[in-house]
């Protein structure tokens, strides 16, 4: 407690004993499930190259981030999948984290390495493990934005930033030459010299947003404009991506 210039008493904010709860059980909890593939019913056994026989879409999702409850949103994923035919990989741990680089990238990267696992896939959902899906039945809203527009690369549009216009919690990727070539676009960006001498694959987020700020860049450019898509996340009455 400190005194003010005029003798009030100034009371420094405390972290709340709930939150001190919190963060001491998840270092004692890792509510994170083990790595693990799952593949459609009608799909091949993961053994040798039949991975690379998957036709249909694949939902990712992963990284190094421990929360409550983490363990239920990645069974939402999994029923999600199972409903609409996906194969389904979620990956425990940050991708990127042997490479010094900032846990935002991992999505990136695991996006990447599907490319290469599932050669035959239609299309890659990466959905951020902190995003639950709702009318798990009402249709495969992914498949609809893929119809919606033509686009290599989809995100959705953060109505709630005032730094970026794409939010990229989910983002969905066209298994296509084009759309390989985006990605990679995006990932060559986080080690890229920049003038301003800001590393989007180091800094923290006080600098920069990352792989955000790097497809944002790309967005505004003349080169990889037309190739990625920015979907509202709601349209009352029509839509509603998750």
């Amino acid at each position: 407690t400190n005194e003010s210039a005029n003798g009030t008493a100034l009371v420094a904010p405390t972290t709340s004993c709930v939150a001190q709860l919190y963060s001491y059980l998840m270092t004692r909890i890792d509510a994170r499930p083990d790595s693990f593939l799952s593949l459609p019913e009608d799909a091949l056994s993961p053994r040798g190259d039949t991975l690379g026989e998957v036709a249909g879409p694949v939902l990712l999702s992963g990284g190094d981030r421990n929360a409550a409850m983490l363990d239920q949103v990645v069974a939402n994923h999994a029923r999600f999948a199972r409903a609409h035919g996906y194969a389904h990989w979620w990956h425990k741990g940050s991708l990127v984290a042997a490479r010094g680089w900032q846990p935002y990238w991992h999505k990136v990267e695991q996006l990447r390495l599907a490319t290469r696992r599932f050669r035959n896939a239609s299309a890659f959902v990466w959905v951020d493990d902190d995003i639950v899906l709702t009318n798990l039945r009402d249709g495969d809203r992914f498949a609809q934005a893929l119809r919606r527009s033509p686009a290599s690369l989809l995100v959705t549009r953060d109505p709630s930033s005032k730094h970026a216009e794409v939010n990229t919690g989910i983002i969905i990727l066209r298994n296509t030459k084009r759309g390989r070539a985006v990605l990679e676009a995006l990932w060559s960006r986080a080690d890229q010299w920049r003038a301003d001498g800001v590393s989007l694959s180091t800094d923290g987020q006080a600098s920069c947003l990352h792989e955000q700020q790097a497809l944002e860049e790309m967005l505004q450019s003349g080169e990889w404009a037309s190739e990625i898509g920015v979907l509202e996340q709601r349209a009352p009455g029509a839509w509603n991506l998750n």
